[in-house]
């Protein structure tokens, strides 16, 4: 059966998952990341990142998310894999549910300088993210998209 637009359903109403997309980007040997100066996860480290607005493809919402919260600009972004984040209160209700489209690419150029909703931005050798607080699962991410630039 097919429905258009108009056609009601139980479900229009209900909360669904967010899109969103980041990007790991690449100057040599080193990653960037941010941190996160709004909630959730305010103060933590990650990937620059945010949402899929209407219309825009999941590459391009992370090239835009990335330039919006650093000033840099990178080359074509190459898909991961997908991360979802599902979080919950104290009370066992569900806050959050992202479903986030991975992206790695190379720098290509911008002055780095945190904005949007960046407290600070930096590049760090992967091997010093165990220094930082971060997002879960930030260092597989960040492994997962180096291998994939490196094949």
């Amino acid at each position: 059966m097919t429905r258009d637009a108009s056609s009601s359903s139980s479900h229009s109403d209900s909360p669904r998952p967010k899109m969103a997309a980041s990007l790991a980007l690449w100057k040599g040997d080193d990653v960037l990341v941010i941190q996160r100066g709004k909630p959730p996860l305010e103060g933590v480290w990650s990937l620059p990142g945010g949402h899929v607005e209407f219309g825009e493809t999941v590459a391009d919402a992370a090239r835009r998310e990335l330039f919006e919260e650093t000033g840099l600009n990178c080359d074509n972004p190459v898909f991961v894999r997908l991360n979802e984040v599902i979080s919950r209160g104290d009370d066992g209700l569900l806050n959050a549910h992202f479903v986030i489209a991975v992206h790695t690419a190379h720098y290509t150029d911008g002055t780095l300088q945190a904005g949007d909703d960046a407290q600070s931005a930096r590049w760090v050798h992967p091997d010093e993210l165990a220094e930082l607080r971060t997002t879960p699962e930030l260092s597989l991410l960040i492994s997962e998209a180096s291998k994939i630039l490196s094949d």
